[in-house]
């Protein structure tokens, strides 16, 4: 299973409500960009909400997106900047690019859009092909649960306004099979203007939990050394009530 791209209204939406790094999460990336070998490889790189000040800081680093619409709306953000990304429209577990980098990282908790165990392992082996000798991976993602969250089965909704005082209305149907740890989300994007409704977009979204053990081993297996797990955005390890971890492991020399 691939997931599909997200929508335009999303990425307009998106855009609008988190237009940069969050609270500390430049912080906690600026190590990994100083200690690692340029040029870098952020996969699932979206609008640019982390390419784009990355790029600013004086970093060459190499985007992909599976959607075409997040990164046309990465492109449009750019250019106030006078920035020129560079972009491949690609899913994660198909990477194919002629270079090689010396930080890989996906943010977001973006790895959970990842489903099969396939698509895992051939996501991994391309991250190995595509990092130079002592290279850094980084990612984060969603860990299983002991027991069944709530949060899985219900609808929320959140808004916000942008520049050209177009407001997005974004709603999530969600609906956990605890078998298989696959979340499927129906995103529902409204845009209004005026009042009016111009248009409205939807897709389904399905994610999935990853039991952390299962894919430390997977990279271990793969060749990756130093493979650690610590919380979210952070170098300790994962706060308690919270299933949102990241593993960050090395290519040897």
């Amino acid at each position: 299973m691939i997931y599909s791209h997200y929508s335009e209204y999303m990425a307009q939406g998106m855009s609008a409500a988190r237009p940069g790094p969050d609270p500390g999460e430049w912080e906690f990336l600026l190590p990994y960009l100083q200690s690692n070998e340029e040029p870098f490889l952020e996969l699932a790189c979206g609008y640019g909400r982390l390419l784009l000040p990355i790029m600013e800081a004086g970093f060459q680093i190499v985007g992909t997106d599976s959607s075409p619409e997040m990164l046309n709306r990465c492109r449009e953000l750019a250019q106030p900047k006078n920035l020129q990304p560079v972009l491949h429209e690609q899913f994660m577990q198909r990477l194919s690019l002629k270079e090689s980098f010396g930080f890989i990282f996906i943010d977001d908790c973006t790895f959970t859009l990842i489903v099969e165990d396939k698509d895992v392992r051939d996501l991994f082996e391309r991250v190995w092909n595509h990092l130079k000798p002592s290279g850094t991976f980084l990612f984060d993602f969603y860990a299983v649960r002991p027991e069944a969250d709530p949060t899985h089965n219900k609808v929320s909704t959140c808004w916000v306004k942008a520049s050209d005082n177009s407001i997005y209305v974004s709603r999530a149907i969600r609906s956990y099979d605890p078998e298989t740890h696959i979340t499927t989300t129906l995103q529902i994007h409204d845009r209004y203007l005026d009042g009016t409704l111009v248009g409205s977009q939807a897709y389904e979204d399905p994610n999935r939990e990853h039991d952390p053990s299962t894919v430390m081993n997977l990279l271990s297996e793969i060749g990756f050394v130093d493979v650690r797990l610590a919380g979210y955005h952070t170098e300790g390890p994962p706060r308690e009530g919270s299933n949102m971890v990241s593993i960050r492991c090395k290519k040897p020399d």
